[in-house]
């Protein structure tokens, strides 16, 4: 029988490892109480079998799986089956998989788990409710081939209760499926996912103002082997702070002021040590951006609010001139930032979202609808210096800018802090800069905020990086680094004092990335960084008035990489050399100018499952005359290209155009398509929706996004619930309050109760009730930031304003603080402390129902109102119970209420901090302002606007808590039948009644 090849591994490898969920097939099932009893009547015939564990020792040419694929690739599906055994009930499951130029559908036991798109990031599933322990399991990979060098690799991981790990790897001879082969290993870098670890929320944000006496690094993390850090100097109390750093052609270090002016240092032959500091401007105001064009010095002056040049014309070493290129209006926070030169020897910007659009610009993007300031932009000026090119939109405050050895620029944007904990948080990310893009984020009414990361009109995420304060970003191509450092793109962390090495890999017109922290200090508040000509990394601390230092990182090590990587493999050779192709495809098309009708290229590519030739093809079109392609678009053939066209068209075309294209797209059946192209739907209606759209064309894209919804988390079944409350379809109210009450994630649940604060009609008395119930518990439970509090206000008053006139005053009071100790009910003496052993399921089914007044009177005795919703009663805390006897059995239900630890959903789930002095605390963490020096805990369920503080600096540790607040022992006063009867009423669900 087939095998995996199996490495035994400690289990602090990846002890916690990070889930990716594109579809989250997997969380409707759990979401749905189809937990691991649900297997148990598959019908499925396998041999059972056992398999000996036998740790094999691999060496790190092999040690991530193989690249599989079939030798006689046709072009059709192709199916990879594995069949494996477990002999003991390991603790955790996780099955990772990706594809190259693939779509994938991954099926456990005749289950699909997910379905993943060809340019899908590497997914981590968990895959605990669809194994059969002690059993024999089929794993089978689905794979549609796309354009492109197809294979796909996969990797199961057990957790034995003993602590340690197993690692099954793909290889050839571990699949069945025709004429497979093996395509050479996966490289590190494109095997690991592409996000960081997420910065603790105990993690010290203020730690830049220890620096605001003393420019010392306290803490530093261990460096790779070969490396050395040394301090150069620290600023003098006349030498302000400092915000950018360029090293000249004589090889001396440029320093720009925060406050005004430019120093140059002159090192010693060692590079150790300062050895003349001059100043040689005084004039210009916080230049976080220099580059030298030869002699030639650029300064992007934030505060003097332009682009300068500088030359010395004398030839004393001094800059005389002076010359303003091109100044640029807007305020200072998120302003003139960095600089670069690029592969053709133009000088490149990169701006924040204060920073207006120059008048005379060359947009390479399309307007947005209804945002027209291109906030956040990459521009460059031309080689006579008297054009402003601006290329993208939608940055929020990207400081550095750096080329890639292919030519593509990459910035490190910062996220909007204020923000976390909302649906539409995007975390601090590396960004591939591409012309005509947009970032996501844009400008409403009344507000700012971003698209979603999966928007069909945006472009994708390259790396996630997390919580931080992006400052500059640059290659290591001059260093003298090993790989994969001297490769990798160095983005720096200003607040928590990070350097983060980003390992790229070429994937079709872009790439994939994976990353790692590299360097880490406490306070080292990392402005800016530079290689001089031996390859030597310097960079500088500083900013907001804080004590700056000047920073060698050397590398003495070995030549050889102390990382060794695989050999390129076939499949890496083969992706090299289709993804260059992909990259000219895409630049041909961001560069193209000319009439369309015959543009071949863009309207094939329209269609592209590349994302990155998919977007481009579409500015080509938004910006040409919306009359040269109108009715081509609306012709097209009926495929993702189709779609893509009448986007462009919804984007651009007038109010007629929009009616034609979501009229159009209404219309065609869409049986086979995929997350990409029902995305692109919703979207089309989200845009072009009109209070005049037709009933017929209204009803079909209801019933469209009906037939879409499957699981909270998934992005499709977010946006279809958005097209509904934007609809106002008759579904909508029940639609969103069962994926409201399925959210495994506060995220998900500020979602859905956004979503329903839209929608006017389809209310009843009850639903409204408890709308507004949740609508309150969200606001004290929620975590988040500065900006939680104007988003519950938002929502609100949408919702008072949906409501009937004469309810109104009703609702407003159920947005008054929590139940009061009032609520509780006397204690009743003890029964016994129920077990799920003492019920069989003919107790239940010889129970008669229960009336209203029963349920409701055991519902309090047993404290359930204090933290759930059942119809009108109670008070949302926890869960919603509305739904719980169409997802749970009684047995099940009742199992949830005496044993509440063994699942609880993550958005309901505690922290437990534990202190320095060993104490611990537990609650649910509540304000999450990381710029506070404290962490806010609510630690009583029953009064969870009591909040205690706890000062970051006492944290010993933080981590989720894996007990539920919910007691145990709520039922220990009740009889039998009353356990049975209250498990009953919950199971037969509320009654309702009219508006």
């Amino acid at each position: 029988m087939p095998r995996f090849s199996i490495i035994l591994i400690p289990l602090f490898f990846r002890a916690s490892p990070l889930i990716r969920k594109p579809g989250h097939q997997w969380l409707a099932r759990r979401a749905a109480g189809k937990i691991d009893q649900a297997l148990v009547g598959m019908k499925r015939q396998f041999s059972i079998f056992a398999l000996a564990w036998i740790p094999v020792v691999l060496s790190a040419q092999s040690d991530t799986p193989a690249w599989l694929w079939t030798e006689n690739d046709t072009g059709e599906t192709v199916s990879f089956r594995h069949e494996f055994g477990l002999d003991y009930v390991p603790e955790d499951y996780t099955l990772t998989v990706t594809a190259d130029f693939a779509d994938l559908e991954v099926v456990v036991n005749g289950e699909t788990v997910e379905r993943i798109e060809a340019y899908d990031p590497v997914v981590e599933l968990p895959v605990a409710d669809f194994l059969l322990p002690e059993s024999a399991n089929e794993i089978e990979l689905i794979a549609r081939p796309v354009a492109g060098p197809s294979a796909v690799a996969a990797e199961m991981r057990f957790t034995r209760r003993e602590g340690d790990e197993i690692r099954l790897v793909t290889g050839k001879g571990d699949w069945e499926g025709p004429d497979v082969i093996e395509k050479g290993r996966v490289l590190p870098a494109r095997w690991e996912l592409n996000e960081l670890p997420e910065v603790p929320p105990s993690a010290e944000y203020n730690q830049w103002k220890e620096a605001l006496e003393d420019s010392a690094v306290q803490n530093v993390s261990p460096l790779p082997d070969g490396f050395s850090l040394t301090t150069v100097r620290a600023a003098q109390k006349d030498e302000d702070s400092w915000v950018s750093l360029a090293i000249d052609p004589q090889g001396r270090l440029v320093v720009g002021k925060e406050r005004k002016g430019l120093l140059r240092f002159t090192l010693s032959q060692d590079g150790e040590r300062v050895e003349k500091a001059e100043t040689i401007n005084d004039t210009l105001e916080e230049c976080r951006g220099l580059a030298f064009r030869g002699a030639t010095l650029y300064a992007n002056a934030n505060r003097s609010k332009a682009l300068h040049r500088l030359r010395d014309t004398t030839g004393d070493d001094l800059y005389d001139e002076i010359v303003e290129i091109q100044s640029t209006e807007g305020t200072t926070g998120h302003g003139r930032n960095d600089l670069a030169l690029g592969p053709e020897g133009t000088i490149h910007a990169i701006h924040g979202d204060s920073v207006e659009a120059p008048d005379n610009s060359t947009f390479f993007t399309a307007p947005e609808p209804g945002d027209p300031k291109p906030l956040g932009y990459w521009s460059s000026i031309g080689e006579n210096e008297d054009e402003w090119n601006l290329y993208n939109r939608g940055l929020r405050n990207p400081y550095g800018i750096d080329f890639h050895r292919d030519g593509d620029p990459f910035t490190y944007d910062a996220d909007n802090e204020g923000d976390l904990g909302l649906p539409f948080y995007r975390p601090t990310r590396i960004n591939h800069l591409v012309a005509g893009a947009n970032y996501g984020w844009h400008q409403r009414p009344g507000n700012t905020r971003s698209l979603p990361v999966y928007a069909p009109d945006s472009v994708p995420t390259t790396y996630d990086v997390g919580r931080g304060s992006p400052t500059a970003v640059k290659f290591g191509y001059r260093s003298n680094f090993p790989e994969p450092w001297r490769s990798a793109l160095f983005a720096l962390d200003w607040a928590y004092g990070r350097i983060v090495a980003v390992h790229l890999v070429s994937r079709g017109a872009s790439y994939y990335a994976s990353g790692e922290v590299f360097l880490e200090g406490r306070p080292l508040n990392v402005t800016d960084l530079d290689f001089d000509d031996s390859g030597t990394m310097y960079f500088v601390t500083g900013g907001r008035k804080t004590r700056s230092a000047l920073f060698r990182l050397s590398y003495e090590g070995s030549t050889e990489s102390p990382r060794p990587s695989p050999d390129l493999s076939r499949q890496a050779q083969d992706r090299e050399s289709f993804s260059a192709e992909a990259r000219e495809s895409r630049r041909r098309l961001e560069s193209g100018t000319g009439p369309l009708p015959d543009d071949s290229e863009c309207w094939s590519l329209l269609g592209s499952p590349d994302p990155w030739l998919r977007n481009a093809a579409r500015v080509r079109l938004e910006r040409r005359p919306v009359e040269e392609w109108r009715e081509k678009a609306l012709g097209h053939d009926a495929d993702l290209g189709w779609l893509t066209a009448l986007l462009a068209l919804v984007r651009q075309g007038s109010d007629t155009d929009s009616a034609a294209a979501l009229e159009t797209a209404a219309a065609h059946p869409t049986e086979a398509w995929r997350r990409t192209e029902k995305l692109s739907l919703l979207r089309i209606g989200e845009l072009g929706l009109s209070p005049d759209t037709p009933e017929p064309v209204r009803d079909e894209l209801a019933a469209r996004a009906l037939a879409w919804i499957g699981n909270p988390a998934a992005p499709v079944t977010r946006e279809a619930v958005r097209l509904l409350a934007l609809l106002d379809a008759p579904e909508a109210v029940e639609t969103a309050r069962r994926f409201l009450s399925l959210s495994q994630t506060q995220e998900d649940r500020l979602h859905y109760l956004e979503m329903l604060s839209l929608v006017r009609s389809g209310w009843t008395r009850e639903t409204r009730t408890a709308y507004f119930k949740e609508l309150a518990a969200a606001r004290r439970t929620s975590r988040g930031d500065r900006f939680m509090p104007p988003f519950f206000d938002e929502l609100e008053a949408s919702a008072l304003a949906s409501a009937p006139e004469d309810a109104r005053e009703e609702m407003g009071d159920l947005l008054a603080p929590a139940a009061s100790e009032e609520d509780i009910p006397p204690p009743r003496p003890f029964v016994k402390n129920w077990t799920l052993s003492d019920f069989s399921d003919e107790d239940f089914e010889a129970a008669e129902s229960v009336s209203p007044e029963t349920g409701r009177e055991l519902f309090r005795a047993g404290l359930c109102h204090r933290c759930h919703t059942f119809g009108a009663d109670g008070h949302p805390v926890g869960p919603d119970l509305d739904r719980v006897g169409s997802r749970f059995s009684p047995r099940d239900l009742l199992q949830s209420i005496l044993e509440p630890s063994a699942v609880v959903a993550e958005v309901y789930r505690n922290t437990t901090a534990t202190l320095e002095d060993g104490t611990t605390l537990t609650g649910r963490l509540l304000r999450d302002d990381f710029r506070e020096s404290t962490l806010h805990l609510s630690t009583n369920p029953f009064a969870p606007t009591e909040m205690t503080q706890v000062p970051k600096d006492r944290i010993a540790s933080l981590s989720e808590s894996g007990v539920s607040p919910m007691p145990p022992s709520l039922l220990a006063g009740f009889q039998k039948e009353e356990v049975v009867a209250l498990v009953r009423w919950l199971s037969e669900g509320p009654g309702t009644s009219e508006k």
